[in-house]
């Protein structure tokens, strides 16, 4: 493999330091981007290594003469020894807790292990923290970055367990740790009775082991990494293996005591009176050590002790052995950083006690060696610069690549890795509750909470046996590194949520124009951030979501962005929307619970509130806030908050509307002092004044604008010069036309200036609507508009843009809203979101990196007065009311028809196109009558503060339910057909409306309303599933006492639990993961995890998840008894499978495999003799043969016809395109029940090379009825050979240079046909094969290329490699059919093989001594006549040749028959079923072929033709099977009778297309 290598001379120590981080920078940014650029290269993998207890007794740090470590010693010939590391906190838990989340042990202020030696009831894991519950850990954030995480042995306190902190990892291999006891009896020393603390009297303990090294679970966790590092994965990993040896007690096998002879032992390094000079809180440090160690040299165990230390260093050394040669001899060796660290140090008699727990050099040293794959960078070189263990997380973020994270204590070390001698001013710091010590190159400070100090001369006085504390030359010394000191707290738990930022470790920062902000890469700041939100804009109005005005701006951030097609505001009106943008929660908890008047609301967006312009401030950011703010202000008297509270440091905006209208503004507030009239339109104002800000802040520090348009709201006004490009100028539809156009050239001038400073590919911009449009025309398709909880109220435009990190040109189908606003922004920027807050919203950088999986935490739902509505996948519940509150609909009625009267013959022109209701909140009337009406009309309707009680008292209870997969409009209530999905709907939607209402503040008296930090965190704010009931309880415990199943060995366990789970459906696997899920959360640390889970798997494996009375399922065959009923045991694997002899016969299963670019004449199974095809040829014998199939001449006609059952003439776009409304073959099996996937060649999006016209026009796979995908060409081009670029279940990746791309697509439907065995299944394969690839460096880039079995990997011979592939394509599908075998699904799998197009037309093919030329792109059978082998051995007849025609819109009802689907309606298919049976069936005459590929540029053609003859559309008649090149048109009265019967067959189908560039 490729090595990433940089040069790097003497030269280098000489460098200025800003040159060393730009090296710096090169050698790992660019590490990055070479990865992605070369496909054999992807981010590195981590593995990860800890040891336990572990402290400088190694061979490279030379801490014990003695100490035998070869493997860590081999490792840090390559690496970088870190000769000064430390720990956060010198205990396991505490430490490890710090180094896995990159925060410091007194930030986390948790002291303690957990269990009997633990502090009571202190808190123990940071988890249990509200302000920790959600931290992201090394492990989460890699996974979160398309990693897989998998863990060993201890890595946190505990392997298994809360402990292990299991949501941090994919998978845990170990569940166990350490040496067992000796046989022959613990303790044999006979002190324990004379230690005094519990700890040591259990766990002092050292003698050697007669077992081999296989029997200890240290052994079995190391070689479990190393069986992982020998798999092939198809993910980037992050293996973290955990060694528990050295750690008390010292038992490990007696080989490695033998290696350490007790009468050679050298006794560490003591002064006489040590302590002497320690202030009495240093003397305390483990104290119980202190004393243990006084009974153990006593008593002469003091060289006993040591060796055992030793035996085990070496032990564990062993271990790291057996991870490391397995890694050597993996083909990841070249692309793997390995960290391996130990937790903290040890005292084995220094400072007179054998302990952990103390801040002396002893205590809290502990190996650190990275190794890089840039081996020339790193190998060999030691680091004397101080370095924490909380320095890892972004040191590992930056060294593969990831989005940097900020808010962490450590710093990156990735520095130091280029150079060691790097200036480096950051000194470790180790904390013990409050006691910390600042160890920088030369000096170790100490100061005790309780009093005293310590100062230690590390150069010259490495024992630390002289103090120089109290000397007052070393003051200033003292000083400097008092700065370093954490603050402490009142209390042990402290909030680190509310810590000052002062309190925390002093951070490297950039100071920019009074502007400071953290960076964790010294060469780039972090982007801006831009947020555009318009008013009422509706889903339909601009370019890019199919509206009618135009907006080349918006359209442009779209298609170079990622543009949402079911985003949502976060509430149907406008302030409550806007409460919800800002904070990432719903409105109400935010404090505002409707559109809000400041005449009449004592309602605002509360001062508590956390907004994400007070995150970004936080952050370093300079903020601004321009246009409509309409969520409270301090006006009438009231003492709301400003902009200015809620974290902008300047702003120019409105208490609500611009008045008059948008033109010439009035009410502008700059920074709250009135502007006064101004001259122009509302949005070209705001983009003036955010312009000049930008100028004014500079671009050295980022920045935060947050631009709230006014427009398209009413009263409305835009320049007649782009009115008129809409209608008249007095048409309101025009004008508000114009609002729009208006806004988006306003967003032009914003988007220019960003290119102008060149910031534009570092800012992050978002553009979205506060709610629907008034005007329901502008809703499109969907029911509703402004204010109503139908999609048309709330779903709108939603856009993301960001240059350097947004996977551009994409369209997004996941639901998603301005509630995820906040977090994504911070998930984006890599910060942590605000802590003890409750987020509605969900992160959406998966989505918008395409890096790991989006999931979404809790469902997206809106709230408005007593309306209420929730989204569950596709399916939304509306619940029209959830409180009744009183409303006098006589009087608002009352009032419409006295304000139609008072506008008279005016009403039409008034109304503007709207209906009046609409119109009453839009704008006032000419008729001052009117007027007074529409006034006391709006009055009915504003929010009344009083009934928020009686709101906070309603609930769900009548509901709608719609799904939107089906019925868009929402005309369909379906809440009646589906009672259970009702039910857990209503239940999810009762919890969310309690825990809102709960938080929702009640703006009641003046005390209320002054409740300026209401506390945040309620139980109810997160919804959360029911507790277990005792009955699910009693059910596990039942379980538990079962038996292990026979055939499973614990060595294989992860192999029975893979066999097993293939074998169960769907509802089973989900009951597996139920059950565990309980498992785990009322016995976190059970015993022995593995042997549970494999009860749980095998209770519902073999009884569906019933049990009898004894909790064992009926029919289980266990290891402790057979069962009286009989189980079915496959040879090839342990799963047990109930019998079933009243089980329904599963359907019949469909493989479709469609061959790219190969005609008949390449089988040999038609007579072909240039290839070889045995395994086609052995289906054509055994199933049948259709000799006068036909597809169109090139791949999209063909794919669209065979996908939708319908004729190019009617539904063909354009090449590359398959029309979204379009309903093909997946969903047709999909609907009947079948699980569907495809693999292979998509090419149906208009992917990013194609013309504009239709680049990203046609279908994603998901959206064409396929759940799972594995495809080329999707949205991203690349190549579909060798280093294939390919996209699974919606994740692009490309591959190393020597993966051959057919492998990877015909393995996921292998890996399919594994997972759906038990179902009835549709997978299509639409094959790479045999098309030719593209390399532009040749004179001819279209080449044929060697497979993985070419005898000539480097052959250029065209035709020669074209063998060979069509030769790789046989083998492939043989696989597939074996498969079938496999599995015993043969015979109820029915296998159709065919091609799209004839060959390629530099090809050149024989049968028998007959060459055929490819004609590939041509009407004639070399471009058209192609193979059609059919195969299901018992149902299909053996070797049957039918002579019936066949056309590719045939397939559709064909499977449909087949499978007793529902067929596909209309279609111009025929089945050719009943032929398949060996019936003669219902052949078609003819076949119908429309032809016009790219419509742009193609003229269309058109013809009809039987088996032997050909009529085309301009009159032309061939005999094609005596004339197969069309050379001779038939002429003459001889031709009368056949040309009249094609004639009429061809005036039956439309002359032309009907859906050309048409892309709805």
């Amino acid at each position: 493999m490729k090595r990433f290598s940089i040069k790097i001379t003497a030269k280098t120590s000489q460098f200025a330091p800003k040159l060393l981080i730009a090296l710096h920078f090169f050698m790992f940014v660019s590490f990055q981007q070479q990865a992605c650029a070369d496909a054999k290269t992807a981010r590195p993998n981590v593995l990860f290594i800890a040891v336990d207890d572990l402290n400088d007794w190694i061979g490279c740090l030379g801490g014990h003469p003695q100490a035998k470590t070869p493997n860590i010693d081999r490792l840090a010939s390559r690496g970088m020894l870190f000769e000064q590391a430390y720990c956060s906190a010198p205990l396991c838990n505490p430490s490890r807790m710090a180094t896995m989340t990159g925060l410091r042990s007194s930030t986390i202020d948790i002291w303690s292990n957990e269990g009997r030696y633990g502090q009571g009831d202190a808190i123990s894991w940071f988890r249990d923290k509200p302000e920790f519950h959600d931290l992201v850990t090394i492990p989460q954030y890699f996974r979160q970055h398309g990693y897989t995480a998998v863990m060993g042995g201890k890595i946190f306190h505990k392997p298994s367990g809360k402990f292990s902190d299991p949501v941090s990892w994919n998978h845990q291999y170990s569940t166990k740790h350490g040496t067992p006891f000796p046989k022959n009896g613990r303790l044999l020393h006979g002190l324990s009775d004379k230690m005094a603390q519990e700890y040591y009297q259990d766990w002092a303990d050292w003698q050697p082991l007669d077992i081999p090294d296989r029997e200890t679970a240290d052994r079995k966790t190391a070689e479990g990494a190393a069986a992982f590092l020998l798999r092939d994965h198809d993910k980037p990993f992050f293996l973290a293996c955990g060694i528990f040896r050295p750690h008390l007690r010292w038992y490990a096998p007696r080989k490695y005591f033998d290696m350490h002879p007790l009468e050679k032992i050298k006794l560490p390094a003591t002064l006489e009176n040590d302590l002497a000079d320690v202030p009495p809180s240093g003397r305390r440090q483990s104290s119980g050590g202190s004393q243990a160690f006084g009974v153990i040299r006593e008593h002469g165990e003091w060289k006993k002790a040591v060796q055992g230390y030793l035996a085990s260093c070496s032990f564990a050394d062993a271990c790291v052995g057996v991870v490391l040669d397995a890694l050597e001899k993996s083909k990841y060796a070249d692309n793997t950083i390995i960290v391996l660290w130990g937790d903290h140090g040890f005292h084995i008699g220094q400072k007179d006690r054998i302990s952990k727990l103390t801040l002396w050099e002893q205590g809290s040293k502990t190996p650190l060696i990275i190794s890089t794959p840039d081996l020339a960078a790193t190998g060999g070189k030691q680091c004397q610069q101080p370095v924490s263990l909380v320095d890892l997380y972004p040191t590992l973020v930056e060294l593969c690549g990831l989005p940097a994270r900020d808010r962490l204590d450590g710093r990156s070390i990735a520095p130091l890795l280029l150079n060691p001698k790097t200036k480096w001013p950051n000194p470790a710091v180790v904390s013990l509750r409050g006691d910390h010590a600042v160890r920088s190159k030369h000096w170790h400070y100490i100061r005790y909470s309780a009093g005293g100090e310590e100062l230690y001369d590390a150069t010259k006085d490495p024992n630390q046996w002289k103090n120089l504390a109290n000397d007052t030359r070393y003051t200033d010394v003292k000083n400097e590194l008092k700065k370093w000191l954490p603050k402490n707290k009142n209390t042990q738990s402290g909030s680190y949520a509310t810590q000052n930022k002062n309190d925390r470790m002093p951070r490297p920062s950039q100071k920019q124009n009074g502007k400071t902000f953290s960076t964790t890469k010294s060469n780039r700041k972090p982007p801006n951030v831009i947020t555009l939100l318009v008013d009422d804009l509706g889903y339909r109005d601009i370019g890019c979501y199919g509206g009618p005005v135009n907006t080349p701006v918006l359209d442009t951030l779209a298609a170079e962005g990622v543009r949402f097609t079911d985003f949502h505001s976060g509430a149907p009106v406008c302030s409550p929307s806007r409460a919800t943008f800002l904070t990432g929660r719903n409105h109400i908890r935010a404090g505002v619970y409707s559109v809000l008047s400041e005449q009449r609301h004592k309602m605002h967006l509360l001062r508590s509130e956390t907004t994400l312009a007070e995150v970004l401030k936080g952050e370093g950011f300079g903020t601004a806030h321009f246009g409509k703010w309409h969520l409270g202000m301090p006006v009438n008297g009231r003492s709301n908050p400003t902009p200015s509270d809620h974290g902008f440091d300047y702003w120019f905006g409105l208490v609500n509307g611009a008045n008059p209208s948008h033109k010439d503004p009035t009410n502008f507030l700059r920074n709250g002092k009135p502007v006064g009239p101004m001259k122009g339109y509302s949005c070209q104002l705001v983009v003036d004044e955010a312009i000049d800000w930008i100028d004014k802040h500079g671009t050295d520090a980022p920045f935060f604008i947050n631009i709230w348009f006014n427009e398209p709201h009413a009263v409305i006004a835009a320049p007649d010069e782009i009115v008129s490009e809409y209608g008249s100028l007095n048409d309101q539809a025009a004008i508000y036309n114009g609002t729009i156009d208006n806004t988006d050239r306003a967003i032009g001038r914003l988007i220019n200036k960003l290119k102008e400073l060149g910031e534009l590919d570092n800012t992050i911009i978002h553009y979205s609507s506060d709610n629907g449009s008034y005007r329901q025309e502008r809703s499109g398709e969907l029911r509703g508009k402004k204010g109503s909880h139908y999609e048309g109220g709330h779903r709108v435009p939603g856009i993301f843009y960001w240059k350097r990190k947004i996977i551009g040109g994409r369209v997004e189908k996941e639901p998603a809203g301005a509630v995820d606003l906040l977090p994504t922004i911070c998930g984006l920027l890599g910060i942590e979101k605000p802590k003890n807050v409750f987020l509605d919203g969900s992160d959406l950088t998966p989505l918008l990196t395409g890096t790991g999986n989006f999931e979404r935490h809790q469902p997206l739902f809106w709230m408005n007065g007593s309306t209420m509505a929730l989204r569950m996948g596709s399916h939304t519940l509306l619940a029209p009311s959830t409180a009744r509150l009183p409303f006098d609909t006589a009087k608002a009625n009352r009032l419409l028809q006295q304000t139609k009267t008072a506008l008279g013959d005016n009403i039409e022109k008034e109304l503007g196109g709207l209906d009046l209701r609409s119109r009453m909140f839009n704008g006032r009337f000419a008729s001052p009558e009117a007027n007074r009406l529409r006034d006391e009309f709006r009055s009915l309707f504003y929010f009344n503060e009083a009934l928020i009680p009686l709101m906070k008292k309603g609930g769900v209870d009548r509901v709608e339910l719609y799904d939107l997969s089906k019925d868009i409009g929402q005309q369909n209530d379906i809440s009646k057909k589906h009672p259970r999905l009702i039910a857990q709907m209503k239940k999810q939607a009762n919890l969310i409306h309690t825990s809102v209402m709960t938080d929702g503040p009640e703006y009641v008296t003046p005390k209320d309303l002054a409740a300026a930090k209401k506390p945040r965190g309620n139980a109810l704010q997160r919804p959360i599933a029911e507790t277990s009931s005792s009955k699910t309880a009693d059910l596990l415990a039942r379980i538990e006492k079962n038996p292990l199943p026979d055939g499973y060995q614990g060595s294989s366990h992860q192999a029975y639990v893979d066999k097993v789970m293939a074998g169960l459906k769907p509802k089973q696997r989900a009951r597996v993961g139920q059950l565990w899920k309980e498992k785990r959360r009322i016995d976190p640390d059970m015993p022995n995890p593995g042997a549970s889970y494999i009860k749980i798997l095998t209770h519902v494996a073999e009884g569906a998840g019933e049990a009898d009375s004894t909790g064992r399922p009926s029919g289980v065959k266990t290891q402790a008894g057979n069962s009286s009923r009989q189980n079915v045991a496959p040879s090839n694997g342990p799963k047990v499978s109930v019998a079933s002899a009243t089980k329904a016969p599963l359907k019949t299963n469909v493989i479709l495999i469609m061959a790219d670019d190969i005609g008949y004449e390449c089988y040999g199974a038609y007579g072909g003799t240039s290839y070889k095809t045995p395994v086609l040829d052995r289906m054509a014998r055994q199933g049948m043969r259709f000799d006068h199939a036909y597809s169109n001449p090139v791949c999209t006609p063909s794919r669209v016809k065979i996908m939708t059952g319908l004729s190019n003439v009617r539904n063909y776009a354009a090449f590359g395109i398959l029309r979204q409304s379009e309903r093909t073959i997946g969903h047709m099996m999909k609907d009947a029940g079948y699980r569907t996937a495809i693999a292979g060649k998509w090419q149906l999006l208009g992917t990013e090379h194609y013309p504009e016209q239709t680049r990203g026009k046609g279908s994603w796979p998901q959206d064409a009825g396929f759940q799972r995908h594995c495809l080329w060409q999707v949205d991203t081009g690349g190549p579909r050979f060798w280093g294939p670029v390919i996209t699974t279940d919606g994740t692009t990746q490309q591959f190393e240079k020597d993966v051959f791309g057919p492998d990877i697509y015909c393995q996921f439907l292998l890996d399919r046909m594994d997972e759906y065995q038990d179902e009835p299944f549709f997978l299509y394969y639409p094959m790479a094969l045999v098309h030719w690839d593209h390399d532009s460096t040749k004179e001819d880039p279209h080449q044929f290329i060697p497979t993985p079995h070419s005898a000539d990997r480097n052959n250029t011979n065209q035709q020669e490699n074209f063998a060979d592939m069509v030769s790789y394509m046989d083998t492939v599908i043989g696989r597939i059919v074996n498969k079938t075998v496999e599995l015993g699904i043969a015979d109820r799998t029915l296998i159709l093989v065919t091609g799209d197009n004839g060959t390629y037309r530099s090809i050149k093919s024989n049968i028998g001594d007959k060459v055929i030329v490819g004609g590939k792109g041509r009407p004639t059978d070399a471009g058209t006549h192609v193979a059609l082998i059919a195969y299901q051995p018992g149902t299909v007849p053996a070797d049957q040749i039918c002579k019936s025609v066949v056309d590719f819109s045939d397939f559709a009802p064909t499977i449909a028959e087949a499978t007793g689907a529902q067929p596909l309606s209309p279609t111009d298919g025929r089945s050719f079923f009943p032929q398949l049976l060996g019936r003669k069936g219902n052949p078609r005459e003819n076949i119908f072929i429309y032809y016009c590929p790219k419509p742009e540029t193609s003229k269309p053609l058109r013809f009809v033709r039987n088996e032997r003859w050909k009529l085309y559309g301009n009159n032309r008649l061939f005999d094609v099977a005596n004339d197969v090149l069309e050379k001779k048109p038939v002429m003459g009265p001889a031709s009368k009778g056949i040309r009249k019967q094609l004639q009429a067959a061809l005036d039956q189908m439309p002359s032309e297309g009907q859906k050309l560039m048409n892309f709805d």
